[in-house]
């Protein structure tokens, strides 16, 4: 375990950012229970205390999918922060943690309601704080090997000069109820794939209620099949576009694959995005992603740059997004939240 290194300025700065709010006020069991009381779905709770964790379930519901899924999250976790306590002396903390995928719970007069724990936030949720999420806290098993032998295969040089996308309908609700089914940012790189081919190759591997709605009449243009991350890591170019939140592993294997990670900016973060730079470790494109064709053919002219920060994208992926990293991140994180705890 790693936790005598120093951790990097910017996971202290993120860590210390996240936990401003309270900087004053600290911390209470009350704030704690308010944070319970106002019932939002999917939570559980875990107590640790002289270095024994235990949990509980908290407003999960009857709905069958949510059993099981918090069962599944919950074990992730509670075996992660039982291995931690096995190699350090673990702060006496009581926190709350939302199994949902990104932040849910935002309220008012958040100065009297604890912080919540969520796997991805958007950066104005001054009550989430950043927690790894279940597949990085099991090291993003099985996709790290997938990853590691498909890019010692397809080496820089013999990847295709071409953009990859596949994916769901994540995200697009907002949009069907809007109707603004073209402003939908995946939508917009599928588009721009039947426009030009010879840029990009990106499909919906589903269909949906806006697709079906929007394309009736041609709605297999925007469908293709599944492709695995083996054949996908082929592309020079990845593209990574948020659906209802971040992407959570694909961000993981797209970094690790020495490829070059196109990342739309937004409000949408996880734990490490602060360590990441736009033009360091990815290209970044408008959240809107309306220069889609512009980044990609930037990328296409510039070949040696767009190499370095490729590599400089799977160095980051190789030293920050392991399992030790991610407990590394978890210790300092719960050593701030016990300096804050007034109980």
């Amino acid at each position: 375990m790693i936790v005598n290194r120093k951790p990097p300025q910017w996971m202290v700065d993120s860590i210390n950012e996240q936990f401003s709010l309270y900087q004053r006020s600290g911390i209470t069991e009350a704030m704690i229970n308010k944070r319970i009381e106002q019932n939002t779905p999917q939570l559980l709770e875990y107590v640790i205390k002289n270095n024994r964790v235990d949990y509980n379930y908290i407003n999960i519901g009857p709905n069958q999918h949510w059993l099981v899924v918090s069962r599944e999250r919950n074990n992730v976790i509670l075996k992660a922060l039982k291995l931690l306590a096995r190699e350090v002396k673990l702060p006496d903390v009581r926190f709350i943690i939302s199994i949902q995928d990104g932040y849910v719970g935002e309220v008012h007069n958040t100065s009297l309601v604890a912080p919540l724990f969520c796997f991805a936030k958007k950066k104005t949720e001054q009550t989430g704080v950043l927690f790894p999420d279940f597949e990085n806290i099991v090291g993003f098993y099985p996709w790290r090997q997938t990853t590691i032998d498909a890019s010692q295969k397809h080496l820089w040089e013999s990847k295709l000069n071409k953009a990859i996308w596949r994916g769901g309908l994540c995200g697009e609700d907002e949009y069907v109820e809007n109707g603004c089914y073209e402003s939908f940012p995946r939508m917009k790189a599928v588009r721009l794939s039947i426009e030009r081919p010879d840029l990009i190759d990106a499909r919906f591997t589903q269909s949906g209620a806006g697709l079906y709605k929007n394309f009736e009449e041609n709605e297999s243009l925007y469908l293709s099949s599944k492709i695995p991350i083996s054949e996908q890591i082929k592309y020079k170019y990845q593209i990574l576009v948020d659906g209802v939140t971040c992407a959570y592993s694909r961000t993981f294997w797209q970094l690790l694959s020495n490829c070059l990670v196109l990342k739309q900016e937004s409000e949408n973060c996880q734990w490490y995005y602060p360590g990441l730079k736009a033009n360091v470790h990815y290209i970044p494109l408008k959240e809107d992603i309306s220069d889609l064709a512009e980044k990609i053919q930037w990328a296409k002219s510039h070949d040696a740059e767009c190499k370095r920060i490729a590599a400089a994208g799977t160095r980051f992926a190789n030293e920050w997004l392991g399992r030790e990293e991610c407990l590394f991140y978890v210790y300092h994180l719960l050593i701030k939240y016990a300096k804050l705890q007034k109980f």
